[in-house]
C-alpha cells in the first residue's frame, strides 16, 4: 500500500551516520505511520567518498535494501523494502549523510 505522499521527518534528511555504525530506527514512531511487517522506503545517500554502502535491514541482516556512493559528494538515489517496524540504517566504508522517506507498506 502505497501513501498519498512521502512519509518524512527532518531528523532523516541529511542525517549523518559515521563510518561503519548504524541506527535502529522504530519507523512507526519516527515518521508516524502505520505498524508493518515491511516499509517500501526511499534512500538517498552522499558521502565524501566512492564505494560507500548505507544499507537498511535488521542487525542480524543488514542488507535488505543497499546502496552504494559512486562519486565523492555525489547524492545516489534508490527505493527498495526494509523489514519492519524496525530498522537497522547502517553504513560501511565510510560515513555518510542519509536522507530517508517512507513511501508505503507491505
Amino acid at each position: 500500500t502505497l501513501f498519498d505522499a512521502p512519509a518524512t521527518n527532518p531528523a532523516w534528511e541529511g542525517r549523518l551516520i559515521p563510518a561503519n555504525s548504524g541506527v535502529l530506527v522504530d519507523i512507526p514512531t519516527v515518521f508516524g505511520v502505520p505498524s508493518a511487517p515491511a516499509y517500501l522506503i526511499r534512500f538517498v545517500v552522499q558521502a565524501d567518498a566512492a564505494n560507500v554502502r548505507v544499507r537498511s535491514g535488521t542487525q542480524a541482516a543488514p542488507f535488505f535494501l543497499t546502496v552504494n556512493t559512486q562519486v565523492n559528494g555525489v547524492q545516489i538515489h534508490t527505493q527498495g523494502w526494509t523489514p519492519g517496524p524496525e530498522a537497522w540504517v547502517s553504513t560501511v566504508n565510510g560515513a555518510a549523510q542519509v536522507w530517508l522517506q517512507v513511501l508505503g507498506t507491505g
